[in-house]
Order: structure tokens, then C-alpha cells, then sequence
């Protein structure tokens, strides 16, 4: 459809990703004295997927066009996992490959040591080699069932909402991402609520963004100290986080848009981007003390301005993988 961009969700989502790729700098081994690292990541781990997974329910209703027939519905489907399915087998290749040869002379996170693993993509995405991209495999599994649910609920958000909140307390399977499908279901669907009463929602964010901000800084500190549950630490940041970008230099900032803009390629690639500089860090000791930070900045800009670059001057100029990845 149609309809007004949302710049305030394109920076939101710029702000989103660049939480992704905060997460993705180091996985299982951090230097003594750093260890406050894996703190904060456990912290950003609590609400930036839920954030993430809102802002696709926001733009997935937002556009959503008429599903009134079959045919509407199918067309739907086939134009959503076109988008989702190619690029994810794609990138799944492409990290099979890029691990198996560069674990002959680096050390290598999640290993693999044959075709063989590719199947764990397949069937356990969460636990694979590739285990960050499972948000692709989910959201597929998302816009196949929205028409039926739909129409299941007839229509009704509400309905919905009330049984994706049930869904996310449901005892699941790590087999087809099941578990990340019923947890994050709630702020999926939650999304597309916001979408219908997008007006009111705007004018609840703009009137009281300065109560969201100081509650979701609390809660954050709480959270640094003790466990807290995802799913309160994600509801309270989704105003929060969405309001910031409404607000003051985020308003206008051409940095989050640019971002917001190649989010899809950066979350393909920002692994790939950060993996090989993260296993020369790792061989050569350069991120021993006060190194860790410069190493940290270092990944971050590799993760998000690697896979930008990559976007705008190679695959946009190939047309087979231009088809892929937009």
C-alpha cells in the first residue's frame, strides 16, 4: 500500500539494529576486567529484540493490504517469504562457508564441520551456526499464519493480543524456532495494534515521553542488578525507546534514518562483518584492559558500516542478489 513513510519508525529501527549489532561484538569469551560486558549484553538482551520485533509488527500492519480472498492472502504470503526466505538460505551459505574456511587458521564461535549442520538451520534455527539470524526464520513464520489468524479473530487486534499474551507462556520446542515464535508473538501482534491507532499512540508518546524515559532508565538499572523478566523489560521500552527518537537531536537524526534504512542488509551481514576482525582481536591479544573498548568501537562501526557498503556497492549492483536483499 501506499501510504506516508514513518520516519520516526525508520530511525527507531536505526536505533533498534544498532542494539542488535551491540549484542552480536562478543558471544562467549570477553578478557578479564571486562567482564561487566556480558552484564550489559544480558541487559540489552531483555528488550532490543522486543523493540525490533514491535517496530516489524508497526510497519507489517501499517502496510498491510486488503486480505479479503484467498487470492489476497496468498499474494501476501508469496511476496512476504520471497523478501524473508531467499536471503536467509542465502546467508546461511554464505556463513557455512566463511566458517569453514576461516577455522583452518582462526577461532571460530559456533564452528561447523559439515553440510550436515546446515539442517540444524533448517529445524533449530536459535541453535545453529548461524543462530543470529533466526529473527528472519520467525517473522517468516509470522506472515504465514497472519491471514488465517486474521481471520481466525476476524479482525479483531484485540482478540488477537489476548491470545498471543496466553501463546507467550505456553511451554515450547527449540524445533522451528517455536519458542522465539511464542514469546515474541505478543509484541508482534502488539505492533500491528499501535498501527490501527497510530494518531492516539503518537500523541500518548509526544505528551508523555518524559515519564517513559526516567521509568525504563529504573527499570534498567534494576535489571543490572537483578534478573528481571524479558517480557517487563521490553513492554516498559517500547514507549521509551520509541519516543526518544520523536525527541530532541533524535528527531532529526540523519544517522538513525541511514541506518533504519539498511537494516535489513545489516542484520544479514553484521556478524559476517564483526567476525573476522573479532578473530585477529582474539589472536592477537589486542583487546587486553582498556584495548576492550577501542575493540568494542571497532566491531560496532565493522558490523554497521561493513554490511552498508557491501548493500549500496555490490549486491545493489548485482542483480542476482540485488533481487535478494533490498
Amino acid at each position: 500500500m501506499n501510504r506516508e513513510r514513518l520516519l520516526d519508525v525508520d530511525r527507531a529501527k536505526g536505533l533498534a539494529i544498532s542494539l542488535v549489532v551491540i549484542g552480536h561484538l562478543f558471544i562467549n569469551e570477553v578478557p578479564a576486567g571486562n567482564e561487566w560486558y556480558f552484564r550489559l549484553n544480558a541487559v540489552i538482551y531483555k528488550f532490543h529484540m522486543p523493540f525490533f520485533m514491535f517496530l516489524t509488527g508497526l510497519v507489517t500492519f501499517y502496510t498491510l493490504p486488503d486480505l479479503g480472498t484467498f487470492a489476497d492472502c496468498a499474494n501476501f504470503v508469496k511476496k512476504k517469504l520471497l523478501r524473508f526466505v531467499p536471503a536467509y538460505l542465502l546467508f546461511a551459505l554464505v556463513v557455512w562457508a566463511s566458517k569453514f574456511a576461516a577455522a583452518r587458521f582462526l577461532y571460530v564461535e559456533r564452528p561447523v564441520s559439515g553440510l550436515s549442520d546446515f539442517i540444524t538451520v533448517l529445524i533449530r534455527p536459535r541453535y545453529s551456526y548461524c543462530g543470529s539470524l533466526w529473527y528472519i526464520y520467525v517473522v517468516s513464520i509470522y506472515f504465514l499464519a497472519l491471514p488465517l489468524l486474521l481471520k481466525l479473530f476476524r479482525q479483531k487486534l484485540e482478540l488477537l493480543l489476548i491470545f498471543a499474551f496466553a501463546l507467550h507462556f505456553v511451554p515450547s520446542t527449540s524445533y522451528f524456532a517455536l519458542e522465539q515464535v511464542f514469546e515474541y508473538m505478543f509484541v508482534f501482534i502488539l505492533g500491528g495494534y499501535v498501527a490501527r491507532y497510530l494518531e492516539p499512540y503518537y500523541r500518548l508518546l509526544d505528551g508523555y515521553f518524559w515519564a517513559f524515559l526516567p521509568a525504563f532508565a529504573g527499570v534498567l538499572i534494576f535489571a543490572f542488578q537483578m534478573e528481571m523478566p524479558k517480557l517487563i523489560v521490553g513492554l516498559i521500552s517500547l514507549p521509551a525507546l520509541h519516543s526518544l527518537v520523536r525527541w530532541g537531536v533524535f528527531k532529526e537524526s540523519s544517522l538513525l534514518r541511514l541506518l533504519g534504512k539498511y537494516t535489513f542488509p545489516i542484520y544479514l551481514m553484521n556478524t559476517l562483518a564483526i567476525g573476522l576482525p573479532r578473530a585477529l582481536i582474539q589472536k592477537y591479544g589486542f583487546w587486553d584492559n582498556m584495548n576492550f573498548l577501542l575493540m568494542c568501537l571497532v566491531l560496532l562501526l565493522s558490523g554497521i558500516f561493513v554490511p552498508i557498503a557491501a548493500q549500496r556497492y555490490f549486491i545493489s549492483k548485482t542483480p542476482v542478489l540485488r533481487k535478494i536483499v533490498y
